[in-house]
Formats: structure tokens, sequence, C-alpha cells
């Protein structure tokens, strides 16, 4: 069985590479079942107030 990363509700295997959510950064899902995202500025899209 291939490790597997769950991200925003989708399933993708090791080693793949899938558009985070904001529309401009890059998400890979590493083994282990790890995601890693570029965490670029992305200036056409509004920033959440928190």
């Amino acid at each position: 069985m291939f490790p597997v990363c769950e991200y925003n509700g989708n399933r993708y295997e090791a080693g793949e590479s899938f558009p985070d959510d904001d529309g401009c950064n890059t998400c890979n899902c590493l083994r282990g079942g790890a995601v890693a995202c570029t965490l670029m500025l992305c200036l056409d899209t509004p920033i959440p107030l928190k």
C-alpha cells in the first residue's frame, strides 16, 4: 500500500503535486503522509482577517 496524504478533503499519493486552495501556491504529498506547501504571497488573493 502506498502512503497517501489527505488535504482539504482530497487524497493524494506520495510524490504527487497539487495546487493549494489559494490558487497560487503548490503542495506536495510527502512520504509518510505529510503535506508541504509553498508559502508565496498571493497578490490577487485577499488576506483573511483573524
